[in-house]
């Protein structure tokens, strides 16, 4: 090997240097799981007959979809990044938003919504999975500074997606609540 690629080898990775150079990418997962998040929280459904409805179908049925769709999104792709992600999740997302704006009481359209969501939640996370390790092997940036980045930033939009539900959802009206769902969906798309 030339003695490029050996200084190259043994320099130091820089958490600093990863965590600026991710952080618009970081932003984006952020932003992506406040959305998701407070979807969850608004299209959550009443809980119609047992827990096996409420949670157990729509649950499973999103992750098998979601792990279909995926495999199929990575075999349609060139190269596994972050954009898959944005392709993948974010018609699901709009798709939900709509079906949930069409007829917001009506149990059986929330758990349809709510299921489309965990649907694009779970092509959020195996991309991340699976884009995190080739970015980190492209761009030579810390992995351990690149997937606490993923953790930080998830678990802020959770909190802060499900706190902003939580406080608007007792204090505005359902027309408001699915306009600030727009709000955050236009910000996920910027």
């Amino acid at each position: 090997p030339s003695r490029d690629a050996v200084q190259a080898l043994c320099k130091p990775l820089s958490f600093d240097r990863t965590f600026r150079e991710s952080l618009s990418l970081f932003a984006l997962i952020a932003v992506m799981w406040i959305q998701i998040a407070y979807f969850r929280a608004l299209a959550t459904p009443d809980i119609i007959g047992d827990r096996f409805w409420h949670y157990l179908v729509p649950f499973s049925t999103s992750c098998l979809i979601a792990v279909v769709a995926f495999v199929a999104f990575l075999k349609m792709s060139r190269l596994a990044n972050f954009t898959i992600m944005i392709r993948c999740a974010l018609p699901l997302f709009m798709f939900s938003y709509g079906l949930l704006s069409f007829d917001y009481d009506d149990p059986s359209v929330r758990i349809a919504s709510y299921t489309i969501n965990f649907v694009g939640m779970f092509a959020v996370q195996l991309c991340c999975w699976v884009a995190a390790p080739k970015h980190v092997q492209r761009s030579n940036v810390s992995s351990d500074a690149m997937f606490l980045g993923f953790a930080i930033a998830q678990g802020a939009g959770i909190f802060f997606g499900t706190a902003a539900c939580i406080r608007t959802a007792t204090s505005v009206s359902q027309d408001t609540l699915m306009a600030i769902s727009l709000i955050i969906m236009a910000t996920v798309l910027c």
